[in-house]
């Protein structure tokens, strides 16, 4: 069987390289030793060690997907029922070969040339133009024994500093499937493709099919704000978005206040969000102004009721290739003000 990518590892991380690879275009096929996908090592988004705004891309997609099964807008904790149904939703048309062990890694030209597996239906050739080792152990990495120039492995590449689990891998699964495709499109070794070409792809086609990403603007973008009054700046919470968020005490009476501003949003409607982070001692009567155009539209409510860590929906609204300004002011409010990111996420 001849493919333009070869996955090898069925957990978490090769199925997103797969289905990456999927979308961009490529012939796939996704081989692993185990009757089953999606095996996981260490619990997905359990006990994520990243701050929430390093996850991007397909794996944040991954975990919205997670949500949309259990009516969120995004999940990290969830059981393998909900992780499997996942998985099904990457994996519906993607060609696959499990229960598959490897047996055979041909080597010409310093590229993989010939890939054998035997599998329940008997002895199969894969000859693949880039190879992916998604496997926890790097098996096919290993097996190589050698550098390649088209044969990466993000499990044992990844380089987060602290505990390593699944979304780790997942982050750099993807980014190792957009470098084999844009070498494919390139007719380029991967080590051609510079980290700039990947966080380009990721910039503005995070989910691989086309569709409009997501804009934030996190309160560390101080060209996207306007601060008026008295914040107290928090650095390295956990449960932030970003490495930092705004508080502002409801005492001051210089009525503070921040305006969130996108110059020109693209025409379409949006669902809107605020992070709250885990802070105590929020105010029970928040007050957002949520301005298209010049058209104001005010949400209140409780942030002490609200779960920290967590994107709160603030409306939908339609644009008209307007600006968009998001307000959180501190007047009135009985209890502490915060202000971290909106994410602005288009629907159509």
């Amino acid at each position: 069987m001849q493919v333009d990518v070869l996955i090898y590892g069925a957990n978490p991380a090769g199925i997103l390289a797969a289905y990456a690879a999927k979308a961009a275009g490529k012939k796939v096929v996704l081989v692993d030793p185990s009757a089953k996908i999606g095996h996981s090592s260490a619990g997905l988004g359990q006990g994520l060690v990243l701050n929430q705004a390093e996850v991007i891309g397909l794996t944040r997609n991954y975990f919205r997907r997670a949500g949309k099964l259990q009516g969120q807008f995004e999940s990290f904790t969830f059981d393998s029922t909900i992780a499997q149904g996942v998985h099904g939703t990457y994996v519906e048309k993607l060609a696959m070969s499990l229960s598959s062990s490897l047996t055979e890694v041909q080597q010409q030209d310093q590229k993989i040339s010939l890939i054998r597996v035997q599998s329940p239906d008997g002895m199969k050739v894969f000859k693949a133009k880039q190879v992916i080792d998604c496997s926890y152990g790097g098996d096919l990495f290993r097996l190589a024994a050698s550098a390649l120039t088209n044969l990466q492995a993000p499990t044992l590449t990844s380089t987060h500093e602290g505990k390593m689990n699944d979304v780790h891998y997942m982050l750099a699964a993807q980014a190792a499937a957009i470098r084999a495709v844009l070498a494919l499109q390139k007719d380029v070794a991967i080590a051609d493709i510079r980290p700039e070409d990947i966080q380009r792809y990721l910039t503005y086609n995070p989910n691989m099919d086309g569709s409009l990403p997501d804009i934030v603007v996190d309160d560390a973008e101080l060209a996207s704000l306007e601060v008026v009054g008295y914040w107290k700046k928090i650095v390295g919470k956990t449960g932030a978005y970003g490495p930092s968020f705004l508080q502002t005490n409801p005492q001051d009476e210089l009525h503070s206040r921040i305006r969130f501003h996108v110059k020109s949003l693209m025409k379409g409607t949006y669902q809107l969000y605020f992070f709250l982070p885990e802070v105590a001692g929020l105010a029970k009567n928040a007050n957002l102004d949520i301005y298209v155009g010049k058209v104001k539209n005010t949400v209140s409510f409780d942030l002490g009721k609200e779960k920290g860590g967590t994107w709160i929906p603030i409306g939908t609204y339609t644009f008209d290739g307007t600006t968009s300004d998001v307000i959180i002011a501190n007047k009135g409010a009985q209890g502490l003000i915060v202000a971290d990111a909106i994410r602005w996420v288009p629907k159509n």
